[in-house]
This record gives structure tokens, C-alpha cells and sequence, in this order.
């Protein structure tokens, strides 16, 4: 469980920041960086509390990953696999990362820096935030130059260590998004399909996730559902007899 876990986090924290929605065939009016900014950022997805879980299915195995959010605060996930049986348990905070591994008996207490080891971005807590939730994962879209594509805005990204394609709707949601990690040789190409609103706020429930890492191909597929914007809690107790790892 806990290297499907650093697996999962690493990918979907590469690749988790794409909504979109159907458009028409239209032709794409022309747009600059500073528009196409203005109406991307206008989709980000808001909140003070969230929870949501995901049927994950990773190369044949299956699992369910249950998330709990506070807004700039904490991202609590637990990870449980077939018989409701939980296998492990994380804590985000600003500074700290830290995971009860229940099927090894032993508990992690790391710096959110530790999160560097496994995904090739710089492990800040907003950013992780918004990877989660969908919500644009660069700062802001460069002055680079934006190219159309049938309904499409293509635009490069300008992640370190990354090449990155965003692939834009008209209303500044994303279609689709496609990575390459040019040092690892690793290529994350991702389909996000059964959007539902909450709020009158747009989240993808399906996504899907080709991954190419050199010579290995793997398929993530998460299914996400029962999600609500009510106050909720974190719990997390270590149980005794559990080795610290630090």
C-alpha cells in the first residue's frame, strides 16, 4: 500500500489539474496570455471545506482513496483497500507530511519537502491544494505563444524540469493536459470525461491516465463520488508499537 500510495501521489499530482466541459465547433477567437489567464483563473475551484473519495484501479489493483480538505490548511487521505480493510493514512500540512503505513506498523513524520523525492515540482501545500481539486497548477500562463486547435487553445507550459501542453477550452477549462519528464523519461497523457457540478462549480468524477515510464506503461483510472462542502474533521492517532521513521 504504501508504494501504491507514493505511485499515486506522484501521478496525480502531476497530471490532476484538468477540467472541461463540451464546447461548439465554432472557430476560437484569437486570445493573449493576460485573457486567457482571466478566464482560466475564473474556473478555479473554491471552497472552505471539501470531501470527496475514488474508486482507484492501478495496473489491475484496486482500492478506494478517500480525501478530506480544509482550505490552506490540511489535506487529510486515507487509502483502503478490498474488505473496507485501511492501509494507510496521510496528513498534509504546510510544513509537515506525514503517513501511517498500517500494513508495515510504521509511521512517517517528514517535512512536505520529503513529497520532492517522488513527484518533480516543488512540494508547496497550496500547490498540492490545487492539484487535487483541478485548479490551474502554474501561477499564470506565460506570454509564450498561444496556438489554436479546432475548439482548442494549445500553450506550453513553463514548469521546471517539465514540458508540458495545456489543451484549453473557450471558456478557460481544461480539455486535457499532456507531461513529459524529460530526466526520468516519463510521459502522462490524461482523459477526463462525467463532469458534475458542485456549487455550480464544475469537477471531472472520471479520469483517466496513460503513463509511460521508460520502458513500462500503466493505466490510473479514478472514479471519484460522494463529495460535499460540509465542516468536517481529521483523525489521526498512531497506534502503538508502530516504528518512527523521520
Amino acid at each position: 500500500m504504501q508504494k501504491i500510495f507514493f505511485i499515486l501521489i506522484s501521478l496525480v499530482l502531476l497530471t490532476s489539474a484538468c477540467k472541461t466541459t463540451k464546447v461548439n465547433s465554432s472557430k476560437l477567437p484569437k486570445t493573449n496570455s493576460k485573457k486567457l489567464n482571466s478566464i482560466v483563473q475564473k474556473n478555479n475551484f473554491d471552497f472552505e471545506y471539501f470531501s470527496n473519495k475514488a474508486r482507484v484501479n492501478f495496473n489491475k489493483q484496486s482500492f478506494t482513496a478517500n480525501f478530506r480538505m480544509k482550505k490552506d490548511s490540511v489535506i487529510w487521505i486515507s487509502l483502503t483497500g478490498p474488505f473496507n480493510i485501511e492501509g494507510a493514512r496521510i496528513i498534509i500540512t504546510k510544513n509537515k507530511f506525514k503517513m501511517i503505513d498500517k500494513l508495515g506498523r510504521k509511521y512517517y513524520n517528514k517535512p512536505i519537502s520529503y513529497l520532492e523525492n517522488f513527484i518533480p515540482i516543488k512540494a508547496d501545500f497550496k500547490l498540492i491544494e490545487d492539484l487535487i481539486l483541478g485548479n490551474f497548477i502554474e501561477e499564470r500562463i506565460k506570454k509564450q505563444k498561444i496556438e489554436t486547435k479546432g475548439d482548442t487553445y494549445i500553450v506550453k507550459g513553463s514548469i521546471p524540469m517539465l514540458e508540458a501542453f495545456y489543451f484549453i477550452d473557450r471558456s478557460g477549462k481544461f480539455q486535457s493536459i499532456e507531461i513529459l519528464e524529460k530526466a526520468a523519461e516519463r510521459k502522462v497523457v490524461v482523459d477526463f470525461s462525467k463532469y458534475e457540478k458542485i456549487d455550480n462549480q464544475l469537477f471531472a468524477l472520471k479520469r483517466n491516465f496513460k503513463i509511460k515510464d521508460k520502458e513500462k506503461d500503466y493505466l490510473l483510472d479514478l472514479k471519484f463520488y460522494k463529495h460535499n462542502k460540509q465542516k468536517t474533521d481529521f483523525p489521526f492517532s498512531i497506534p502503538g508499537g508502530y516504528t518512527k521513521i523521520e
